[in-house]
């Protein structure tokens, strides 16, 4: 800019006379050095005064002068003119305004241009509202003149800064404000909606139809100003130094916070409370004032307090660092030794001393962020999160065994994701602990997290609202203690009535006033200058009464200021002097900033810290995140940029110092980038995304690798196609499929560029993983037999591998066991060659998975528990997780329910832990299954609906097509047989879409079962049929047991005793082959019912007994019920009548419990207990068939096939020979009546 460069060449021309003293004099050097220094004061002055500022512009324009002065003699249109604006003048600086420039018979005054007053929108309206009343005392002086003018007011940013010598404002608030005058009316005012915000209540305005306007892009609402109303109200702000008051308005909300104190200690259960507010209603002063009443009570309490930066924002467990920091006194500028042992040392004083307590403190650091020596991030950090919140666990409860824990936490609307997500993770696992956590947030909160809080049981959300007239005027009194009670009531009624109820605005206005000498304060009493209270107007937003607070400082502070704003909310006095250093144009240093700091701190703008992140520095913290803001948009972007790449540098340099860069990476690449250093700021977002990735905090990862994505050049082929797959594996793990897609296609497109074999491996590796998890089995073959071709040429054998391990896959889905089997072990050997633990974990999963389709539960189980043990050591939670749960599924089918449950649970809340979308719906569908088992419908259907949510949302069609057929099994135990059908008919089609058999054969064989249940018997045998012949070229003895024993049922219902014989003979013969307990008890039950039909009543009684037996010790509530009607049916054909009797009587207490749904043929269990019952002459042998009658009745209502509705009624054996047994009691009845009658 020219004034830098005439600041240059002052600097050159002074340094040159000065070595020129010694031949001089100093009386010459003096007298030529005595005008460049005041030249070069004006200049930096200028400098300085070049800011980003809210003002407000107002435009005029003479309405036809043109004409008017033509008709006119050209000395007297002079003079007219000349008038004209000498009066403009004079309105305008009479409000202290200043006129910008005129432009023909236009003017253009700036409002708040050098200097920001509170009211400078209503000055400007007052000026040209006086204007107005002086064009036409102007007009009735000059004969034959009829002046009018249009008026245009806007408040908004401008760039203010010299030309031509001239302090001048730029921008788009100028242009906006000319364009509203030529909109005017003849003198009329008109006003943007920007402007009449400030002034609301002040005027009486005339809202006009949004305006088209010239150069505009959007209507703009504007509003014509008709007259001034004689008062408004106004808000303000606090911050008064020297007065110490009450907390006003806020006790029912601390004997809130009490109440949850008494409740942690006298329950001992955990309290969560959200204290909202917007900013400025309290919500720090109420946690403090419960701080100290705290600390007054008898009770002994462990105190955490934390808060939450925007500038951290992005930074992972930023929040819950703070905690840790705040309670062990961790500065950020301890070396990592010392770090370390601060930790140990505060988790022995709750754990006590040992190996064990050492771990858990160095996982808890490692996940928290801090750096406890070098290279400690190491190869388990995967395996960091849960070990690390097992930790952090036991540490709070050891606290909260002694004594209750507080935690305090500020903020918690800028605090980062992955602190969050861990708070509720914590909170829950704390429902038994004596632990209160409050946590402050303004409303944003909410805006982050909609349902913040909901489901805790012991959470609360707390409101701020703001103070009422009789509270806000107790606040000014307690502020204005020192003032006269007649002084006071004028400063009372204005503040309060500015203020709206919220306690940072009175502080502020009072403070306001005591800057600008309108309360002068003193030792013992302060005095009110009552005349010119007049002249105090609090700007009705916060950015307003901050720029004015801003503007009152001196020059040096108003810079120091914005050098720690650059920095951010928190900011050193070295940083901020490191800014100053880089300052082009200064002649002599800068103050250092430790001589202005202290000032800013008395007044109250900035607060110090009592340790500082670094050492020998003092750190300072920003009153309020508004007034950095607003200072900080007070800078220009040149100054910006390059006061970032300082704050860059510094950081860097300090966090050098103790190895500690990870930490504040984020926060460095943020500096980087906005100072203009595109290609270091990259560097840096990939250093702070491979972090948050070890931490598995996956959207912090994903944006920092866009953010690097976005600064990287285009030409820079190689950068970008690394930073693109890390990002494309995050996608991949927090299941943005599109996203993913999107940069597997950018990659391969970049490997191309490349011409790089390598990287086309690892792409085409990429893209069959997509395509599988997108159920796109063919494309993920081709692209794995693509990898393995490539890697085949460049002698790749881990890619070779891994190409083995996805077609392995492939083949399994497709039901080539042996196939996928034989590429397994291909790839087993190449890992145990070449010692890869990582491929090895994956193959011995993948050959797990084989034995586990293939129908041999146990031995998929030894394969899992290896590849476990693998993943452990490797550190890989995401393989963790997917053992767990493969571990599950073998314990499933082995009948270990509560252990698959457990193995369940444990993947469910890994995959959360880590934000593997996958794996959480993978896990939920599962969990959904043993649900059912356990007969846990309700908790089945909301894990189904939440599996087949996930399922769709990533875009994995094989996870949904089981979801579907999950859900189809749970409406057949329910009885809602079309919703049913309608399930099981989509997972078919999308099985059969997808081209997975694996999936395919369940759909089949339980639409089979659901035909079966409603007597559709031809839609039933074709079914089982296929899913006979499918099971058995898959070789799996599970499948064939459930397409036998179902054909075993569907035979014995048409009648054919001998095939129902035969295929539930080979059924039962097969699970006990293969050990599948839960299937060989449906075989059984099966046979059981075969035997009644053939009149063997003991062999029935003795399958069923069987039955019943392992039935209870799976642990299967419904099927065990099953199990005992058909017992007391065998034990009632042989006339024992007392068994059956406690059999029945078992099965009613049941039902009665429980409810009736699950059955897969309730209408037999009803049948049998009435049978049982009416030969008993049990009173309730009649009830028990209305019951049933109604079940079935109610079921086959809801059927909307007509033909498969009369077929359920009347096809099924079971439940006609029910409606026949309600039809002849029906008729007995009558018979009885018609015979009492008689």
């Amino acid at each position: 800019m020219e004034s830098q460069s005439e600041i240059a060449n002052l600097m050159q021309a002074m340094s040159a006379l000065e070595n020129q003293r010694a031949a001089l004099g100093d009386a010459v050097v003096e007298a030529a050095l005595a005008p460049l220094r005041a030249r070069l004061a004006e200049l930096e002055e200028n400098a300085v005064r070049e800011q980003r500022r809210l003002v407000t512009v107002l435009f005029s324009d003479l309405v036809d002068f043109t004409r008017m002065t033509g008709q006119m003699d050209p000395e007297d249109a002079r003079e007219l003119m000349d008038a004209y604006f000498g009066l403009w003048r004079g309105c305008i600086e009479r409000r202290l305004g200043v006129v910008e420039k005129y432009i023909g018979d236009a003017v253009m005054a700036v409002f708040g241009l050098s200097k920001a007053h509170e009211d400078d929108p209503e000055r400007a309206i007052l000026a040209a509202q006086e204007m107005v009343q002086e064009l036409q005392a102007l007009n009735s002086l000059a004969p034959g003149a009829n002046l009018k003018m249009r008026v245009g007011i806007h408040t908004g940013p401008v760039v203010t800064g010299t030309l031509g010598g001239q302090f001048v404002a730029v921008g788009e608030t100028v242009n906006l404000a000319s364009r509203l005058q030529s909109a005017a009316p003849d003198n009329g005012i008109l006003i943007s909606h920007d402007t009449y915000s400030h002034v609301r209540g002040l005027f009486d305005v005339k809202p006009l139809a949004p305006l088209t306007l010239k150069g505009i892009r959007d209507p703009v609402q504007a509003y014509l100003v008709l007259r001034a109303k004689p008062r408004a109200f106004r808000m303000g702000r606090r911050g008064v130094e020297g007065v110490e008051t009450r907390m006003i308005g806020r006790q029912g909300e601390l004997q809130r916070l009490q109440e949850a104190f008494f409740s942690l200690v006298e329950d001992r259960r955990c309290q969560v409370v959200t204290l909202v507010g917007e900013a400025g209603l309290g919500k720090s002063r109420l946690l403090y004032e419960f701080d100290n009443w705290v600390e007054l009570r008898q009770e002994v309490a462990y105190y955490f307090k934390g808060r939450a930066y925007p500038a951290l924002q992005n930074t992972p467990y930023a929040v819950l660092r703070s905690l840790f920091s705040g309670r062990f006194q961790i500065t950020d500028s301890d070396p990592p030794a010392e770090v370390r042992q601060k930790l140990e040392t505060g988790f022995a004083a709750a754990l006590g001393e040992g190996p064990q307590t050492r771990q858990q403190a160095l996982d808890a650091g490692r996940l928290l962020g801090f750096e406890l020596d070098e290279g400690d991030s190491g190869s388990d950090a995967g395996g960091l999160r849960e070990r690390a919140l097992s930790a952090m666990g036991s540490y709070f409860r050891a606290l909260a065994a002694q004594n209750p824990v507080v935690v305090l936490l500020e903020d918690l609307h800028w605090a980062d994701s992955s602190s969050l997500d861990l708070l509720n993770l914590l909170e829950a696992s704390f429902a038994e602990s004596p632990v209160l956590v409050i946590g402050a947030a303004r409303p944003a909160l909410y805006e982050r997290r909609p349902h913040w809080g909901e489901g805790l049981l012991f959470h609360t959300r707390l409101e701020l609202q703001p103070l009422s007239l009789r509270e806000s005027r107790l606040l000014v009194e307690e502020i204005l203690q020192k003032v006269a009670e007649p002084e006071q009531q004028p400063v009372k009624d204005l503040v309060v009535d500015a203020a709206e109820g919220n306690p940072f605005f009175i502080e502020e206005m009072i403070r306001m006033m005591i800057d600008d000498g309108v309360i002068r304060t003193g030792e013992r009493r302060w005095r009110v200058e009552v005349s010119r209270l007049n002249t105090i107007r609090t700007p009705p937003t916060l950015t307003g009464v901050l720029q004015a607070r801003f503007d009152s400082l001196e020059p040096e502070a108003r810079a120091c200021l914005q050098r720690g704003a650059v920095i951010g909310r928190i900011f050193w006095d070295q940083a901020v002097d490191a800014l100053a250093s880089a300052d082009p144009g200064r002649v002599e240093p800068p103050k250092r900033a430790a001589e202005i700091l202290p000032g800013l701190r008395a007044r109250e703008m900035v607060f110090q810290r009592e340790k500082s992140t670094f050492d020998e520095t003092v750190e300072y913290l920003f009153k309020h995140a508004l007034l950095r803001d607003v200072t900080y948009n007070s800078l220009l972007k040149r100054h910006r940029r390059n006061y970032h790449l300082q704050a860059a540098r510094w950081l860097e340099q300090m966090t050098e110092r103790t190895h500690r860069q990870d930490e504040f990476s984020m926060l460095i690449a943020e500096h980087y980038e906005q100072g203009g250093e595109a290609s270091r700021a990259a560097q840096w977002y990939l250093r702070a995304g491979r972090r948050a990735g070890r931490q598995y905090a996956g959207v912090e990862a994903a944006r920092a690798f866009s953010q690097a994505l976005q600064l990287l050049s285009p030409d820079d082929l190689p950068r970008r196609f690394d930073v693109l797959l890390e990002r494309e594996r995050v996608a991949d793990l927090i299941g943005a499929r599109e996203q993913q897609l999107a940069d597997l296609q950018a990659l391969a497109g970049l490997a191309a560029r490349l011409e790089d074999p390598e990287r086309q491996t690892t792409v085409a590796l990429r893209q069959a993983e997509y395509a599988f998890n997108m159920g796109d089995y063919p494309a993920a073959m081709d692209y794995a037999r693509q990898a393995g071709e490539l890697a085949g040429r460049t002698g790749n054998a881990h890619a070779d591998a891994e190409s083995a391990l996805m077609q392995s896959a492939v083949y399994l889905r497709s039901g080539n066991f042996e196939q996928a089997s034989q590429l397994a072990g291909h790839a087993l050997q190449v890992a145990q060659e070449h010692g890869w633990t990582a491929v090895e974990a994956r193959t011995l999963r993948a050959m797990g998975l084989s034995a586990y389709y293939a129908g041999n539960p146990g031995q998929a189980r030894t394969f899992f528990a290896e590849a476990l043990q693998r993943y452990i050591e490797l550190g890989d939670r995401q393989g963790e997780s997917m053992a767990i749960n493969n571990l599950g599924g073998a314990s499933f089918n082995l009948g270990e329910y509560a252990a698959a449950q457990e193995y369940y649970t444990r993947s469910l809340l890994l995959s959360r832990e880590i934000g593997d979308r996958l794996g959480e719906g993978r896990a939920s569908n599962n969990l959904g299954i043993v649900s059912v088992a356990m007969g846990q419908y309700a908790r089945a259907e909301a894990y189904y609906l939440d599996g087949l949510r996930i399922c769709r949302e990533i875009g994995h069609r094989s996870f949904e097509v089981s979801s579907l057929d999950n859900l189809g099994n749970l409406a057949l135990y329910r009885y809602q047989f079309s919703r049913a059908q309608d399930y099981h008919s989509r997972s078919l089609q999308t099985a059969r879409e997808i081209g997975d058999r694996m999936v395919e054969r369940f759909a089949i064989v339980n639409s089979g079962h659901g035909r079966l249940l409603v007597g559709d018997y031809e839609g039933a045998y074709a079914f089982f049929q296929e899913s006979l012949a499918l099971n058995i070229g898959f070789n799996d003895p599970q499948g064939k047991a459930h397409s036998l024993f179902n054909l075993c049922t569907y035979f014995l219902e048409l009648g054919d005793i001998e095939e129902a014989a035969r295929h539930g003979q080979l059924s039962l013969e097969l699970t006990r082959e293969n050990e599948l307990p839960s299937e060989e008890a449906w075989s059984l039950h099966a046979l059981g019912f075969v035997y009644l039909a053939q009149g063997l009543l003991e062999q029935a009684a003795d399958v069923f007994g069987q039955a019943l037996r392992i039935r209870k010790e799976l642990g299967e509530p419904r099927e065990t019920v099953e199990s005992q009607a058909a017992l007391a049916l065998a034990y009632l054909r042989q006339d024992k009548l007392q068994p059956a009797q406690e059999l029945v009587e078992q099965t009613l207490t049941y039902i009665e419990a429980q409810g009736v749904e699950g059955f897969d043929q309730p209408a037999r269990i009803f049948l049998t207990c009435f049978l049982v019952l009416q030969r008993l002459g049990d009173p309730r042998a009649g009830d028990v068939l209305q019951r049933g009658v109604q079940l079935i009745q109610d079921a086959a209502a809801q059927i909307e096939d007509p033909s498969q509705r009369r077929s359920y009624l009347q096809a099924v054996p079971h439940n006609r020979e029910l409606l026949q047994a309600w039809e002849a009691a029906g008729r007995r009845d009558t018979e009885r009546k018609e015979n009492a009658e008689g």
